[in-house]
Order: structure tokens, then C-alpha cells, then sequence
């Protein structure tokens, strides 16, 4: 270990005393006070941010199924091929075929809105519920 005592006029020995006697003048005037507070709550912000993040992620990969109504979306902008649907009943597996598309409607104040129509086949979606509510707020549950 350093030991400033044994040589007090060694350029270490020295610098060390002068970053000494700077930290207390600046820890007196308060200067340091505020850099430590902007450095504890950067890594705090970051820190939560980075938290929530993971908690986000974490909850979306558990809902994953629900959110896409199957185990896996296959996006396209061609039809798909009938060997490609035939492969897949033939391997077992449940296919539910949808075609989504942005377009305006117009509501009953006669305002244009933006939308994204979803047209499903039966059996959509093989995972959760859909859930339709009119314009007078009742609700249906279509599974």
C-alpha cells in the first residue's frame, strides 16, 4: 500500500493530497453533493426502466398465445398454398386462416376513422376469447 508519509514530495505523494484536499473543498460547497444525487438517480432511472422492461417482456411472452389467438402467425401477402395447408391438417395441426387489412369507416356522427379489419374463418382464435361490444355497450363472447 501507498504509503503518502514515507516520501510527502513524490509526484504521487503529491497529486494524492491535492485530489484529497479538492474532494473536501467540493464536498463542503456542496458541488459534489449534487454530482453524487445526478449520479444516484441516473442509475435509478435506469435501473427502474430497465426493470419495467423486463417485466413488460416478461408478461407479453406469457400472454404471447392469447395475444395472437394460436401458437404461431404466419404473415403474408400471397394466399396461402394448398400443399402448405394440406402438410399442416396432415401433421395435425389446427390451422385458422384471417386477412387484415387498414381502412376508413364512418361512424354514426358521420366523423371518417382509421381502422384495421380483421376478417377470421370459424374456429378463430385457438387460443382466448374475442370479445364483441356493440354501440349500446352489450357485450358477446365469441370463442
Amino acid at each position: 500500500m501507498f504509503d503518502p508519509d514515507h516520501n510527502p514530495h513524490s509526484p504521487i505523494a503529491v497529486f494524492l493530497v491535492q485530489v484529497w484536499r479538492a474532494l473536501k473543498r467540493d464536498l463542503r460547497m456542496g458541488e459534489m453533493r449534487l454530482m453524487l444525487i445526478s449520479v444516484v438517480l441516473g442509475v435509478a432511472s435506469l435501473s427502474s426502466v430497465a426493470f419495467l422492461s423486463d417485466r413488460l417482456q416478461a408478461g407479453l411472452m406469457r400472454n404471447a398465445a392469447v395475444m395472437l389467438g394460436g401458437d404461431l402467425v404466419l404473415a403474408s401477402d400471397q394466399p396461402l398454398p394448398n400443399n402448405f395447408i394440406n402438410q399442416a391438417h396432415n401433421a395435425g395441426l389446427k390451422l385458422v386462416q384471417t386477412l387484415s387489412f387498414p381502412t376508413m369507416v364512418q361512424t354514426a356522427d358521420h366523423n371518417s376513422r382509421l381502422v384495421s379489419l380483421k376478417a377470421v374463418q370459424n374456429g378463430y382464435p385457438l387460443y382466448g376469447n374475442v370479445l364483441l361490444v356493440d354501440s349500446t355497450g352489450t357485450t358477446q363472447s365469441v370463442s
